[in-house]
């Protein structure tokens, strides 16, 4: 069942439950409503609303869990990855988050390579020019030297 329809039945439960006992309990509410009816409304409704939100918070649990190992991984120390375990949509977000990881591991090591590539280019670029350099240097002062 998808994280979704599991809030949904959770959050439908407890409606239904507090309606079920509001309505099965001797309780009325009349109007103008008077204080006693007031505060037993209220109460039900508190009570519903904290059933439901640590009900809620036991369902995103998972989620959170993943997140916060998602925020521990240094993508500038490579192999590190998410534990893909849980609820359908937090496995499916870790595998997401894990193939990301890879596809920024290659990409960091290509761009490597390419700027290894890139300075051997210019040094072979540099050398060859020094080497012309030098060489022409020296055929110049020969030649003036045999012009002397």
């Amino acid at each position: 069942m998808s994280l979704f329809w599991r809030l949904f039945a959770l959050n439908a439960a407890v409606f239904v439950l507090g309606t079920l006992a509001l309505a099965l309990s001797p309780a009325t509410v009349s109007f103008p409503v008077e204080l006693t009816e007031a505060i037993v409304l209220v109460v039900g409704l508190t009570v519903m609303l904290l059933v439901n939100l640590v009900l809620v918070r036991v369902t995103l649990a998972p989620l959170e869990r993943l997140t916060g190992v998602m925020r521990r991984i240094d993508p500038l120390r490579p192999g590190s990855r998410v534990d893909v375990s849980g609820p359908p949509e937090v496995r499916d977000l870790g595998h997401v988050f894990n193939d990301m990881i890879e596809r920024l591991e290659a990409e960091r090591r290509e761009t490597g390579r390419r700027a290894l590539a890139a300075q051997e280019a210019e040094r072979k670029r540099v050398a060859q020019e020094l080497h012309d350099e030098v060489g022409q240097t020296l055929t110049a002062v020969l030649l003036q030297l045999q012009d002397l």
